[in-house]
Order: structure tokens, then sequence, then C-alpha cells
């Protein structure tokens, strides 16, 4: 059966510490502290991307399904890569509604507004030089926790949450500098820097967190997509059914080289979408990405091989290589299109 969809595709996320205090916490001077036991700073070529923020994905993968009920691949401006350089004119209408909502925040956390960004889930604008305000839409559930794991992570390799309004969905973050991401270095030391801020961010889930589960989550992303193409979704369920989380592990959700930064000597992640999986949920989305990839068997190999050495399972890794990639490839509703780089990746673990 496996044989016939390849052939037919040819060609073709104890209590969490809540922080919200009624005084800003001093954004510089957290800004300049280096993660600890960081590894070491590769010279990043002379194009790589600066990230004018710390909290856009702009790549293709949510552990939500139902973003605006289509999939943030299928979302625009997102699905154009790295959208926290798109013009001003790009941002998504339905986040520039959320702009008063930011001023409001401003003016009560007595924040001064500076450069806004692009994002097509967000209003993002600079607080200063080393913070940024991230107002999320109320209707993506994806980003509902993204304080919650943000604040148990407390800037070990991941941004800072140095305030936060959960009812206004309103995050004061650490802007990471210099703030170029992982897809401007050589690959093996890619690898290297995102086996170590992995590793720093998969930790055990405390009792009674809000975080979803990711294979309650994967069920229902398979029943979006069931319509698309019903073959396709029956391989990723069989494979899903052999999943059982064993030894659960909070995960990023997001994990891709656009939301992995630079920051002092050493690396943060942004932007999770965080839920309750295990370690080898999160390594998929590194397998197409950065945007422009074109993923062989070869680099898919190199990548699982690395974090197999690290002590992921294999096996593991391409059971989720395949359910993530068949339900990130197809599109959420007709006339979507299909995304080759996550088909390519599944199709070739097959």
């Amino acid at each position: 059966m496996a044989a016939a969809w390849i052939t037919h595709f040819a060609g073709s996320r104890p209590a969490l510490v809540a922080i919200a205090s009624p005084t800003p916490i001093g954004p510089f001077a957290i800004a300049s502290r280096s993660i600890s036991s960081p590894p070491a700073r590769f010279s990043a070529p002379g194009d790589a991307r600066t990230h004018p923020e710390v909290v856009i994905g702009g790549v293709d993968d949510r552990v939500s399904r139902d973003l605006c009920d289509v999939p943030a691949h299928d979302l625009d401006p997102l699905s154009v890569p790295h959208a926290q350089t798109l013009p001003r004119q790009h941002v998504d209408e339905r986040t520039d509604q959320l702009a008063d909502l930011a001023r409001e925040v401003a003016t009560d956390w007595g924040l001064q507004l500076g450069e806004r960004f692009g994002s097509g889930h967000s209003f993002i604008a600079a607080v200063g030089t080393d913070a940024i305000l991230k107002v999320v839409r109320p209707d993506i559930p994806a980003y509902d926790h993204e304080p919650d794991a943000l604040a148990l992570w407390n800037g070990d390799h991941a941004v800072r949450l140095l305030r936060h309004d959960r009812p206004r969905r309103a995050l004061l973050l650490e802007r990471a500098r210099p703030g170029d991401d992982l897809s401007g270095v050589p690959e093996e030391d890619a690898i290297r820097v995102a086996i170590d801020v992995g590793k720093a961010l998969w930790r055990p889930v405390p009792e009674n967190s809000p975080f979803r589960n990711v294979v309650d989550l994967s069920r229902g992303w398979l029943a979006e997509v069931e319509d698309q193409d019903p073959e396709l979704v029956r391989i990723a369920r069989t494979v899903l059914d052999g999943i059982a989380l064993r030894t659960p592990r909070l995960v990023h959700g997001d994990f891709h080289h656009h939301n992995i930064l630079r920051r002092g000597d050493g690396w943060a992640a942004m932007d999770p979408q965080p839920a309750i999986g295990e370690p080898e949920f999160d390594v998929p989305t590194l397998l197409w990405n950065p945007v422009g990839t074109t993923p062989t068997k070869e680099r898919t190999s190199r990548w699982l091989s690395a974090f197999a050495d690290a002590g992921l399972d294999l096996d593991r890794m391409r059971a989720w290589a395949i359910v993530r990639g068949i339900t990130l490839c197809l599109p959420s509703r007709p006339g979507r299109p299909l995304h080759a780089p996550q088909l390519m990746v599944a199709r070739s673990l097959l």
C-alpha cells in the first residue's frame, strides 16, 4: 500500500510560574545574560539574516492545526519565507486589529512601543532595544500556553518571558542579540546547536500542567485533512497508532532553524507552541527546514543519525516525521497547495 501511494505522489504542542507582576521586570538587565553552558559560537556567513524580533516563526508548522481554521503553512503571510521581514502592508488585517489592545497594554505597563514587525499571528513591536511586545490573536490556540513554557524554561536556551497578561494574550519578551537564526550556519554546526538547545527544552512536565498531548493533537489534525487524501491519512494514522508516549516531556512544537536565534555566545529558542510530547516529536521540522530546503534521503539520514547518537530513538523520530510530514503537507481545505518538502521527508521514510 505504501508503494502505491509513493507512485501516486511521485509528481507532485509543581504548578507553573505565572509572570504577571504589577510592575515591569527590567528587560535590559536580563537581555544581556548568557544562557547556561552555551555551545561554541559559530561564525555566520555575511548574508545570515538578523531577526528584528524574537517571536515570529514564519515557516510552516504549528502545534495547533486550527489557526484561523487553516494550518500555518496555509496562512498569509506566514507562508512567505521569513515573515518577520515582511513589509508593513502585508500584516494580516486581523492582526492589525490588535494594535489598539497593544497600545493599551503598553500604556498600562509603561512601555514605549517602537518599530512594528510583520506577523500573521500576533501584533509585534520593539520596546527599546532589548525587548519585544507580542500580543497574540485570540483565535490561535497554538499559543495559549506559550507563556507557561517560557516561564518553565526561564531563559535556559529560550528567550525570557519578562511579563505577561494572560487575558489580553500579551507578552513582554527578551529580544535575542545579535538575533541571526540557525539557517545561517553550516549544517554540521546547526545540528550540534539544535541538539544542545533541544536537550535543554525537553524537560519533565510539571504535574497539572496546562499543555495538550501531541498524540491527541495529531489525531485531531489528521481528522481535519482526511478528506484531502484518505489514503495518506490512513498511512499516518497507522503509524500514529503505534506511538504511545513513554516518558512525557515538554516539547517546543515548532522547533526549526528560524526559531533558534543567536543570543550572546549561545542560542535561544523562540515562538514555542508547547505541548506534552517526547523529544522525537520536535525533530521532524528540522528535516524540511530552513526555508528553501529540498530534503534528500542523505540529508534526512544525517540529521536523524545525529539525534540518535545524542540519545533519541531513531524509530520514533522516523514515525513522527511520517505523521507530521503527512499532516502538514496536506492542505486543510480544497484549493490550498500541497507542501512538498514535508511530503518528501515522509515518503523517504516509508
